[in-house]
Order: structure tokens, then sequence, then C-alpha cells
């Protein structure tokens, strides 16, 4: 079985609300991967890529996929089996994180594992993470609890004016560092990044077109 190498996305100055950039957010702020199905004996691998995987008995699942039965189906603070539900109410896996330790099979550093258990990864020399370990960059990290997300207020002065325009221009040049709670203010349409149109939205907003 060949193994993927999946690198873990710390920061990011997109407001993307997955933690991975191949993974697909459901609804219900679920992000689930990609993953083979074997029809015959219904074991789920997450560590195989579509070309090893398709043929035979096994089929390549990209999340949202007719019958695939965890796209929006956890909205209800409920997750599948070896999953755990989070404080924002989402699902998340427990993995295996390699660190500066070259992958299996020619991955690179920095790697991560799914379908590997506890002691599988740590017979590697990896480090095994659950999904509530406070290494872990996935736990609470889809909450949208903030109801100012949108508003462009981003010094929260309950005033939206040229200021707070300033600030979010300054965002999207990296100049300064903006938490996630400014960042989502800060995201006027509301698409999970920060650019022009975000700008634009904001003028109207300050010109009182909308």
């Amino acid at each position: 079985m060949k193994l993927l190498g999946k690198i873990i996305l710390f920061v990011s100055f997109s407001l993307a609300a997955c933690p991975e950039e191949n993974m697909y957010e459901d609804s219900c702020g679920n992000c689930w991967l990609p993953y083979c199905y074997n029809y015959v004996t219904h074991e789920i691998a997450y560590d195989i890529d579509e070309v090893d995987c398709t043929g035979g008995q096994s089929m390549w699942v990209i999340p949202g996929d007719a019958g695939d039965p965890y796209f929006n189906n956890y909205c209800n603070d409920t997750c599948p089996d070896d999953f755990m539900l989070d404080d924002c109410g989402h699902c998340w896996q427990s993995f295996c994180y390699t660190f500066f330790n070259d992958g299996l099979n020619g991955d690179p550093e920095h790697s991560v594992y799914y379908d590997l258990s506890a002691e599988e990864c740590e017979d590697y020399g990896f480090n095994y993470y659950t999904p509530d370990h406070s290494s872990s960059p996935h736990w609470n990290s889809n909450c949208s609890n903030n109801a100012n997300c949108g508003s462009g207020d981003v010094n929260e002065d309950e005033v939206l004016n040229v200021v707070d325009l300033v600030q979010i221009v300054s965002y999207i040049l990296s100049s300064e560092t903006a938490s996630e709670e400014q960042l989502c203010i800060s995201d006027i349409n509301e698409d999970g990044i920060i650019n022009v149109v975000d700008i634009v939205g904001i003028v109207s907003m300050i010109l009182g077109d909308v």
C-alpha cells in the first residue's frame, strides 16, 4: 500500500475553514478527506492515492460524491466511529505525524498519516495525536461564533469607516499580523479569502451603497 505524505498547514492567510488543501468542507462545517473505499470489505483507507486505489474492488471517493456516508450527514453534534467532536461541533480524526523524520515510502518530513494505529505510528518513531491533543492544529479550528464576521468593523468601534479599510488593506499586504477574529471580520463577502473584493465591499458599505 502506497502511503501519501500530507503536510499540515499550521498557518494560512486565507480563511479557509478546512486546515488542509485536500479537505472538503460540508454545509455542517465538517472537513472530510478523499478516501479509497473497498466495496467488498467496506474498509476505508485515507493514505492511498487515487492511482493505487481505483480498479479491482476499490473505488476513489471524493467527499460529497453520491453514496458518501459522511458529507452533510453529521450536522447534529454526532460523528462517525473513530472521530471526535470538538467544541465547535465538528468531527476530527486522530493522526500520525512524522515531525522532522522522513515519512514512509519516500514521503518527506512533516507527513501526516490517518490509517496508522497509535502502536504502528510509534513503532515507526513518529508521534500519534488524538484530535483533542494540545498540539493538534485542527481541534476547535473551524468555529464560526463571531457575530461580527463579515461586518468590516475590524477595530470593533461600531463605526465602519476608512480606518477599517486601511486596516484590512494592511492585512492583505501582510504588513500586519491579524488575529483569526479580525480576519473573519475582514472577510466581507465571507468567501474564505481576504482580497480586493472585500475592499470593494467595504467601500460600498462606507458609501452607503449596500
